[in-house]
């Protein structure tokens, strides 16, 4: 099948059924027999109309159609994709793949010539209102609206600005299997992050062969490591993670610490569990448990307390909007209710393991103040045996290129 009629089928899974972009190729792929070049060409082509899907949506429908058959309207966003920003194909090839999807009265060329001659967003548009901004930096107008409202409109835009830009890959060299000069010396394009231990890996072949292969090297957020690093942990005296979301937090510790920390390590996701039984395996631990549960159902694992508990429950991954082109497709505003109550219950459940004068983290990668400070505010407000300790919020346009919240609570002794 000619791949431009793929890209549409790629597109239509992430539309319609809210498939992951990488899944989405990967159906594709593996029902298609394709060239790598047609594989690269899909993924560039349906990638470019995800990074500027708003303002094509808009353009359709103010343009040409409201109520468009699905196939015809990806169709012309692939055209415009094309023409205006990949640049790699002929229109002449693309126009004769997309003759008999695109059936509008207006012509092909026609739908074209008013894109390039037009600018897409109206140039009568306020350029603070967030209708604009939506278009502009491809984020849904109620987040644009929900930050404006949380932090203002300077601030906004350079989120929005910081969202545009592609974020680092940093890794941490695991010294429990391999000395870390040795590591850094085996990878010719890595350097050194704004965090101590933490490096900003370059290398252009596939890392996650690096990592499926040895776990010498291993991806991690330099938010999460600046606050694992302040955490007191005693490695001997039971550590719990409960996980929501695929992360590298047991391998930082088990570098830091060795095979032999105590550690709960607790998650929902299948995926995550699959992974984590195997790091646990490579490297040997002999105190780790792993448990695949529900996020109420923490209390069932644990057969004693622990010191340290970190909870990283579901949550709206505003992260994402960095790396990953469909994000804002798969999230909506209708979702956060359920998503604040799931984290309040793993918050509330995972609290009852942790022992007097231990600390309760709560971690969650976002920049919506419902799902950090007021579930913070109202889990102290109906859990009075424990007191905040400490709480951050960082920025995608900071130094660390994270908006993750974290709050350290303290149980109190009450001895």
């Amino acid at each position: 099948m000619d791949k431009f009629i793929l890209s549409l089928n790629v597109l239509k899974n992430i539309i319609s059924k809210r498939t992951t972009f990488a899944v989405a190729l990967k159906n594709v792929f593996s029902s298609n027999f394709l060239e790598k070049q047609d594989r690269i060409d899909i993924s560039a082509l349906t990638g470019c109309v995800l990074r500027h899907y708003l303002v094509f949506n808009y353009f359709y429908e103010k343009n040409i159609s409201t109520d468009g058959d699905v196939d015809e309207k990806h169709a012309v966003f692939c055209l415009i994709a094309n023409e205006l920003y990949l640049k790699r194909f002929s229109k002449t090839e693309m126009v004769s793949a997309f003759k008999n999807v695109i059936k509008n009265n207006k012509s092909i060329s026609q739908i074209l010539n008013h894109a390039l001659s037009e600018h897409l967003i109206p140039d009568d548009l306020d350029k603070k209102s967030t209708l604009y901004l939506s278009l502009r930096y491809n984020t849904p107008e109620w987040i644009v609206a929900m930050w404006q409202k949380y932090y203002g409109i300077l601030l906004t835009i350079t989120i929005l600005k910081s969202n545009n830009k592609t974020s680092h890959l940093t890794v941490c060299p695991n010294e429990l299997l391999k000395d870390k000069t040795q590591i850094l010396a085996e990878h010719a394009k890595i350097k050194s992050s704004p965090v101590d231990g933490i490096y900003i890996f370059e290398e252009k072949f596939n890392f996650k062969a690096i990592q499926n292969d040895d776990l010498t090297l291993f991806p991690i957020k330099m938010a999460t490591k600046l606050l694992l690093d302040k955490l007191d942990i005693d490695p001997f005296k039971g550590t719990a993670i409960f996980s929501a979301i695929q992360n590298n937090m047991s391998l930082y510790l088990y570098s830091k610490f060795g095979r032999d920390i105590l550690l709960e390590n607790l998650t929902n996701n299948h995926q995550h569990y699959l992974k984590e039984m195997r790091y646990a395996k490579k490297i040997q631990c002999s105190n780790t448990e792993i448990f695949e549960i529900p996020h109420n159902q923490i209390i069932t694992c644990l057969s004693k307390k622990v010191s340290t508990f970190i909870v990283l429950p579901k949550s709206s991954m505003f992260d994402l909007l960095r790396t990953t082109p469909d994000y804002f497709l798969r999230t909506n505003r209708e979702d956060l209710d359920f998503i604040i109550k799931e984290q309040f219950e793993t918050l509330s459940e995972a609290s009852e393991q942790v022992e007097e004068g231990g600390n309760l983290v709560y971690m969650v990668p976002t920049l919506s103040k419902k799902e950090s400070m007021v579930v913070i505010n109202d889990f102290l407000s109906s859990h009075t045996d424990f007191v905040l300790k400490e709480e951050k919020q960082f920025f995608p346009f900071e130094e660390y290129e994270s908006c993750l919240y974290y709050a350290i609570l303290h149980k109190k002794d009450l001895l």
